[in-house]
């Protein structure tokens, strides 16, 4: 029989060999995933036509690139079992293409028993590797119903589970399912969006989708690839971007198939007091690297500082003298290049009459006029004609927003929202977005010429969850993919008037974090803390009643937010019924080239932790004598005490006082002193068993 101290030394010895097959169970996790390439991700919504022939070709011409089919028979599985689609899947699978179904979940207000219903045709019907989760949410408190929906879709047997939020999502949604589309938008993601907090986890966790492309830029895929799992670019629109395959498909693979795996920018701790950095850039247009660098550094939880200035056409860089056991944040960024088109624009509420309906008034011929002369700055105007878009349509907002969009000027309509405190209702806010496109959309107006977004005014901005229209995040993110997804407009901005909270990125495209009158924000105490996690292009500010323009400020904004507008006019209690006296030269000052962060190659984050110094030779002696019974036990702790204050445990004082360490933790020390285990092996393994209160009860 097997006395309680030998019970206890065999139930350590399980934990410690435990522990050390995880660690080299990680290990080859880690180097068997680095050399899986990314993939592509399709969402054929379409009938088994010849595009299903050509996808399945080019698997086969590219056999070492993953690829992910989404197949949508009607908006799910459909009502009944159909042949073609059956064929169609097997043809998939033979060619070793995973396929997976679509199922729309409404933003987790669906019934969780009608997707569970949907979950079960597809097994019935069909038999899919997985399950595409459409339209998730993205907000706090809906995970527990993504992960039920994991578990469930597992327990039927489907391997795989993606969802798609249609924008970034929150941290706490990572696990849920085993995939999340961080990007289905028109237009290439900016590339703040790839890295910030993804990074924290392993890319095989993201995905992103893109429509809208009509070329393709390998640059963009070779670096994505280093950040999401899969990757899929389309040249097709809205309403259905998804129902055929772009000209460069082919080419898009091959891309793929070719890229590095390598991470665009790697910190390593080579000594306890050194982390050498390298990194490789993108191109500007696939041919020409991007020079001149700027690197930040911020320890712990602290403040960012600039480390380097300029490391010129370097891509490697060793910092020393650090502190050991200590986390140091390193960012990089492309320096000031003219070679880049400029990432900053202006945006101006414009709240006047656009003229006779025959010429333009002398606000819009200004703005007119401002794109014309500096056709490579952006311009967005919001127009309003009566808080809102008013009871009919009207001639003279018909050619004035045509003759804006005629020369590039992006046109968004005004819907006022009221924090969603009521009375205003979603419908209210619906029939308004609903009007603004059947009046002054492109189908109304012609290709080109009609509006291209929303304004969202008077946002909800606090922590407030509950509002009149329901939760604040889930209405103003419905709104979004109403506005964007139903009726295909390209850009919703939020308007709350003031400053934000973090919760509210990604509910739209970007938000006003500042309407203040008399003055300009201070741009540090604004962007001071979380918004420098995110994308520039979430942020613009429209100060009003600022007679002189200091020049510079608009200068430094550049690196702060995307869109920027400075207004002289407010004395009068409407700032927007009139064009600044600023404006063009706000327009100049914006055309002189990219931000001084850099908008080609964006702010790319890494974290690196210092190793710990060597553990005293004189504490492993100690080990010994003690396992001996040379030393007795308040020796040996004094030891583990000292390797507290060095850093090796991280433990609270009070757990190692005055406690009784069993006789067979001996085997521990002995086996250390003897270098037939590691320092990290019996230091993480002492910590463990302590903080597991296994050594001592």
């Amino acid at each position: 029989m097997l006395s309680l101290d030998s019970f206890s030394f065999l139930r350590f010895f399980f934990v410690i060999i435990f522990f050390l097959l995880i660690s080299l169970f990680q290990v080859f996790l880690q180097t068997a995933y680095s050399d899986v390439s990314s993939g592509v991700i399709i969402p054929l919504y379409s009938f088994p036509d010849a595009s299903w022939d050509e996808v399945r070709n080019i698997k086969n011409a590219n056999p070492d690139v993953p690829f992910l089919v989404i197949i949508n028979p009607h908006n799910g599985p459909g009502s009944e079992y159909n042949s073609y689609y059956y064929s169609g899947i097997k043809n998939f699978q033979s060619a070793e293409i995973t396929v997976i179904g679509y199922v729309n979940t409404e933003y987790a207000t669906k019934k969780i028993v009608d997707v569970f219903a949907d979950i079960d045709s597809y097994k019935t019907w069909y038999t899919l590797d997985g399950i595409f989760f459409d339209e998730m949410s993205n907000v706090p408190g809906n995970e527990s119903y993504y992960k039920n929906l994991d578990d469930y879709a597992k327990s039927q047997g489907f391997v795989l589970t993606v969802g798609n939020p249609g924008h970034d999502t929150l941290p706490s949604y990572v696990g849920t399912l085993d995939n999340l589309l961080i990007y289905e938008n028109s237009g290439l993601p900016n590339f703040f969006l790839l890295g910030g907090w993804h990074e924290n986890y392993d890319e095989s966790n993201f995905s992103i989708l893109v429509y809208g492309l009509d070329s393709l830029n390998q640059s963009f895929v070779k670096y994505a690839a280093n950040y999401v799992d899969y990757i899929y670019l389309t040249n097709d629109h809205l309403p259905n971007p998804w129902d055929t395959i772009p000209p460069y498909f082919d080419n898009l693979v091959s891309t793929l198939a070719s890229t590095d795996a390598q991470k665009v920018m790697t910190a390593t701790a080579v000594s306890p007091t050194q982390i050498d950095l390298s990194w490789s850039a993108p191109l500007y247009d696939d041919i020409s690297p991007i020079p001149n660098y700027q690197i930040d550094v911020k320890v712990g939880s602290g403040s960012w500082s600039t480390l380097v200035a300029n490391a010129g056409t370097s891509t490697s860089y060793s910092h020393s003298d650090l502190i050991s056991n200590t986390t140091y944040n390193y960012r990089i960024s492309d320096i000031k290049s003219d070679n880049v088109e400029n990432d900053n624009g202006v945006y101006l509420p414009l709240y006047t009459d656009p003229g006779n309906g025959n010429s333009l008034s002398t606000s819009w011929q200004r703005v007119y006029e401002a794109k014309v002369a500096n056709p490579d700055v952006r311009i967005t105007v919001a127009t309003n004609p009566s808080s809102g878009s008013g009871s009919s349509p009207r001639l003279d907002y018909e050619y004035g927003i045509s003759a804006l969009r005629s020369v590039g000027v992006n046109v968004i309509g005004y819907v006022a929202t009221n924090y969603n405190n009521g009375p205003i209702t979603n419908a209210d806010v619906k029939a308004d977005i609903d009007n603004w496109v059947s009046w002054y959309g492109d189908r109304s107006l012609g290709s080109g010429r009609g509006i291209t977004g929303i304004n969202l005014d008077e946002m909800a901005s606090d922590n407030d969850s509950n509002g009149f229209n329901g939760d604040n995040i889930e209405w103003y993110t419905s709104l979004t993919d109403y506005i964007k997804n139903t009726k295909g407009l390209s850009f919703v901005q939020g308007n709350p008037g003031k400053d934000t909270t973090e919760k509210y990125i990604g509910s739209v495209d970007q938000i006003k974090i500042n309407e203040g009158g008399s003055g300009v924000p201070n741009l540090d105490d604004l962007f001071d803390g979380w918004k420098k996690n995110y994308s520039i292009n979430n942020f613009a500010i429209i100060p009003h009643t600022v007679p002189i323009l200091d020049e510079d400020y608009i200068r430094e904004s550049k690196q702060y937010m995307s869109d920027i507008y400075i207004q002289d006019d407010g004395a009068d209690g409407n700032p927007w019924d009139s064009v600044s006296t600023h404006f063009e030269k706000i327009i100049e000052i914006l055309s002189e080239g990219s931000n001084a962060k850099g908008s080609s190659f964006p702010i790319i984050e890494v974290v690196a932790t210092t190793h710990l110094p060597p553990v005293p030779s004189w504490i492993k002696f100690n080990a010994g004598l003690w396992s001996e019974d040379k030393i007795d036990d308040s020796k040996f702790m004094q030891g583990i005490k000292f390797l507290q204050s060095l850093g090796f445990l991280k433990l609270n004082e009070s757990s190692i006082d005055s406690k009784i360490i069993p006789p067979w933790f001996k085997n521990n020390a002995l086996w250390w002193s003897q270098d037939l285990i590691s320092d990290s092996d019996f230091i993480s393994g002492t910590e463990y068993l302590i903080s597991s209160s296994i050594i001592i009860p």
